[in-house]
Parts: structure tokens; sequence; C-alpha cells
């Protein structure tokens, strides 16, 4: 709180706002809306995201790019459950 009220903080942002935020470039950013990696809304043709959306995409074990090495002791564990 700052002098009694409550610190405005924002539920949703903006492509330029959300590539800042989350580091990356802004044709990255519609690289990933185009290819609907990342979760946003389209109001009248602009993009927005929701913060808790974007804070989800980060911390997504699935957004993270894997080594070729954990790919394939990923699948050897699999199978192994599997057989």
């Amino acid at each position: 709180m700052l002098n009694g009220k409550r610190k405005f903080e924002k539920s949703f942002m903006d492509v330029k706002e959300a590539s800042e935020y989350l580091g990356v470039q802004v044709s990255t950013l519609y690289s990933w809306t185009h290819k609907r990696t990342i979760d946003f809304f389209k109001p009248k043709g602009k993009i927005y995201f929701r913060v808790e959306d974007l804070n989800n995409f980060v911390f997504n074990e699935d957004s993270y790019y894997k080594s070729e090495n954990t790919i394939e002791q990923e699948a050897i564990d699999y199978l192994g459950t599997t057989l």
C-alpha cells in the first residue's frame, strides 16, 4: 500500500509490455501467438495477454526447450514403463 491506497497492478498487457515483461522480442511474441504457443486475447484486433497467463507460460515445463539428451532419456524412461 502506498499512502493508504492499494498499489495498482495490471491484469492485462499489450504486446509491447508483454515482450518487455518476458524479455523477448515483439516479433517472437507475435510468432508465439500465431502458433498458439501462448494464450492471448484479441478484442477489436489488438492483442492482449493476462499477466497470470504469462507467468504460467514462463513456469510451464512444456514451454522449455529440451536438449536432445533429455528428450532421449525421457523416451527411454517412458518406454521402460510401458513395456
